[in-house]
């Protein structure tokens, strides 16, 4: 099911996801760097795991949050670019 009004994308997670990492990916896409779920994920986890606790409610909050971001579908939107 697709989250109605936030540029299409399945959920506000996936859509806020995007668009602090958007930079970043179209960069790596630029270098012709593969665009994967996992590394998108691990791009994420990176982006908040200096700025929280290993414990307690915002860690918990967090998680479940990181487990509704679609980074498959992040990936798919910045597809490696064909080598001429």
């Amino acid at each position: 099911m697709r989250y109605d009004g936030m540029r299409s994308w399945s959920n506000r997670e996936t859509l806020l996801a995007n668009m602090w990492l958007n930079g970043t990916l179209m960069v790596d896409q630029e270098s012709s760097m593969e665009i994967t779920p996992e590394y998108v994920r691990e791009l994420v986890t990176e982006m908040v795991e200096d700025q929280m606790a290993k414990y307690g409610l915002a860690r918990d909050l967090f998680n479940c949050a990181l487990a509704r971001i679609n980074c498959r579908e992040i990936a798919e939107h910045y597809p490696q670019s064909e080598e001429v």
